[in-house]
């Protein structure tokens, strides 16, 4: 929730307003600007301020945990 509260401020900010999906674990964010139907600059801009806010290495989908039981998860 920390993460999605930093990226709505940043969005106030800049006047740019990107959809955010919440869950335990997780928060996808989408950009684009719908006046135009596609990418712009600025949505370059916001996803650049908005990966800053990410720790390193949590950027990327992270990878499910091995079901208990079936050995140690060797994943790198």
């Amino acid at each position: 929730m920390r993460f999605a509260n930093q990226v709505a401020g940043i969005a106030e900010s800049e006047g740019h307003h990107p959809d955010l999906s919440v869950g335990w674990g997780y928060c996808t964010v989408r950009l684009q600007t719908h006046k135009i139907g596609g990418l712009h600059e600025n949505d370059f801009i916001m996803a650049a301020k908005i990966d800053a806010l990410a720790p390193v290495g949590l950027t990327e989908t992270p990878k499910p945990p091995t079901p208990a039981g079936s050995g140690p998860d060797t994943t790198p």
